[in-house]
């Protein structure tokens, strides 16, 4: 029997793990952490994990397969890449055929090129919480997405979920579905695997949440030392 998970804001948790977190706070040893006023964390519009839906960071990957074959991406780079796939980029990606002949599979992304959210993801590791999927063919959404984590410690880990099987069987709709995901984060040790058969276009938006900011967290800082330095020189002066 699976276990009931509970919702707090836009944090899902097990009831196992309700009753560790009761247990660690009637020792004083647990944290009431949500994120808030977190310097290393960049929550984009929102202001901690409780409220992490509405982070408002969408990015959408427009993705057709022109080439004979089904195609195997990966989206971002990590410790060592996968074997088999392609690294995903703005522009053509995979080319069959020379000069005139040639056919390829070309992405696009919205509102940036993804080869910036790419250069983001290296430097700030970030939060997937859905994907999207609006396909041109209903067979595309059962193929798997493949969350892939490494560390140089273990071998690689590997999750997978099929779209297809997140549709409501009600739904008008066949070739649209929304993946909610849980823990999936896009960093150095960890990207996700498509695969994108023969003649298909795939649009993929990414609903992200939080991610870890370096820069962010200097900037918060200083403005934090510079209130200081203020109050100081206020009472100094007073």
């Amino acid at each position: 029997m699976a276990e009931k998970k509970q919702k707090v804001g836009d944090i899902v948790f097990t009831s196992k793990e309700m009753k560790e977190a009761l247990m660690a706070n009637a020792d004083g040893s647990q944290e009431n952490y949500v994120g808030l006023g977190d310097d290393m964390v960049n929550f984009g519009s929102a202001d901690s994990f409780i409220d992490e839906s509405d982070a408002a960071r969408e990015f959408t990957m427009r993705i057709t397969n022109n080439t004979s074959t089904t195609q195997k991406i990966q989206l971002n780079e990590i410790l060592e890449n996968v074997a088999g796939h392609t690294l995903l980029k703005e522009g053509n990606i995979v080319t069959e055929g020379e000069d005139d002949s040639a056919v390829h599979m070309v992405a696009a992304g919205d509102p940036r090129s993804i080869d910036v959210l790419l250069e983001y993801i290296k430097k700030n590791p970030i939060r997937v919480r859905a994907i999207k999927f609006n396909v041109s063919s209903e067979q595309q959404l059962d193929e798997p997405l493949k969350y892939q984590t490494q560390t140089p410690f273990m071998t690689d880990s590997t999750i997978q979920k099929v779209p297809s099987t997140f549709q409501d069987q009600n739904t008008n709709n066949t070739k649209t579905v929304e993946v909610e995901l849980k823990d999936w984060i896009l960093g150095h040790s960890s990207t996700i695997l498509y695969s994108i058969r023969s003649g298909v276009s795939v649009n993929l938006t990414f609903f992200f949440g939080a991610s870890l900011d370096a820069s962010k967290a200097l900037e918060k800082k200083y403005n934090r030392a510079k209130a200081t330095a203020a109050k100081f020189y206020a009472r100094q002066n007073a």
